[in-house]
């Protein structure tokens, strides 16, 4: 009970002693010119950093440099004075300069390497060669610089393309265009897919899976979402499976899909007529929602010029927000797929990179191969791909 009394007798005096407590130990964490001269330490990140021995010390405090200098460096430092001590303060500077400086040179060229690995495994997978052929691929890069400037060896020799590097590459370019994928879903306002199956080489049976897509300012994507092999039955059941659990990866709302393609268009004549000639289709005709803004948009002459002046589709993207239904309307249309022309360019793929030579691809691989070989307006960031790389304490990228 007297020692709780005892804290709180004189609050104001225990309040200001802390407060100079405080005062005097935040400004014994700044560090001081002088101790450069004296202690030969420098601040790095933050944090004192000796100049002789390069090692961190802990706290911002003149005490723990004093003391790191006085037990490991005192005894063969104190002897430089004056002149001499300046001299030598500046000498250990431009050293630990021309180490940052080669090190940084490492660091830009291993950078340089690993990009260049991510390049050459991305045209790889755009030709449909096989992964071995990264090692043949750096034989020839070796033998060229070799010839033509044999002093720029050393930026190729650490050029990694093994066959597991490759494949490596692949799968990650793979899973960065999926994260694309995925990042833009939300802004889709009507899709459509367009599913086709073939049995590879091996017998496998693989379901491809495209979506069309536009969003709310008429932009038009089709893209592969997914390359789905199934092992067991194929059943319509199966496929629809398939279909709905690649929706729900990637968060696409089910009620936005206007219409599946298998081997054509559904009949949809009148709708393609009203997108195709808005200015001449017959009102009456049209949807009940749609009949008002559409009699308005006939009748404002500056829309029907921009239209004769631009055509269908991009027409519909001038509409400002008093035609909101019509732009929906648009929308609908555009993300229709009209075929399955796109399934059957990536089956012509699918024999190219899973020939009777690759028949034992894996399912992923053969997924990754044409995610990224199949060209479409998502590409792999390998910019971002090489900046989640980590350097070694080798100085190498993995």
């Amino acid at each position: 009970m007297d020692g709780a009394q005892g804290n709180t007798k004189h609050p104001k005096r225990n309040a200001s002693v802390a407060n100079k407590k405080r005062k005097v130990d935040e400004e014994g964490r700044i560090f001081q010119e002088r101790w450069e001269l004296q202690y030969f330490c420098i601040v790095q990140n933050s944090k004192p950093c000796c100049l002789i021995c390069h090692a961190s010390i802990s706290v911002m405090k003149e005490y723990n440099t004093r003391r790191h200098y006085q037990i490991m460096h005192s005894s063969q430092y104190d002897k430089f004075k004056g002149q001499a001590r300046a001299m030598k303060l500046n000498e250990l500077k431009e050293q630990l300069n021309q180490q940052q400086t080669c090190f940084k040179k490492i660091c830009t060229s291993n950078v340089a390497s690993v990009k260049a690995s991510y390049e050459l495994s991305h045209m790889i997978a755009v030709s449909g060669k096989s992964y071995s052929d990264g090692d043949f691929i750096k034989k020839c890069l070796l033998k060229t610089v070799d010839t033509l400037c044999p002093d720029k060896m050393h930026l190729f020799k650490d050029l990694a393309l093994t066959r597991n590097t490759v494949a490596n590459r692949i799968d990650e370019m793979s899973a960065n265009i999926k994260d694309q994928m995925k990042s833009a879903s939300a802004t889709f306002e009507y899709f459509s897919l367009a599913i086709d199956e073939i049995c590879d080489i091996s017998g496998t049976a693989q379901l491809a899976v495209f979506i069309r897509t536009c969003d709310a300012n008429l932009q038009i994507r089709e893209e592969l979402l997914e390359m789905i092999s199934l092992h067991d039955t194929t059943t319509s059941s199966d496929i629809f499976e398939s279909i709905v659990q690649s929706l729900e990866e990637y968060e696409l709302d089910l009620a936005k899909c206007i219409c599946l393609c298998t081997d054509g268009a559904a009949n949809m004549t009148e709708k393609f007529a009203l997108f195709s000639a808005p200015f001449t289709f017959d009102a009456s005709l049209a949807d009940e929602t749609l009949q008002m803004e559409l009699l308005e948009m006939q009748s404002d002459s500056i829309l029907k010029a921009k239209y004769d002046d631009v055509g269908v589709p991009e027409f519909y993207s001038y509409l400002s927000e008093q035609y909101s239904k019509i732009k929906k309307f648009a929308c609908y249309i555009l993300a229709m797929f009209g075929n399955t022309y796109r399934c059957e360019q990536l089956f012509s793929f699918l024999r190219l990179i899973k020939c009777s030579q690759r028949s034992s691809l894996t399912d992923d691989h053969v997924t990754s191969l044409i995610r990224v070989g199949i060209v479409t307006s998502f590409q792999p960031d390998i910019g971002k791909l090489v900046d989640q790389k980590r350097c070694q304490k080798s100085g190498q990228m993995q």
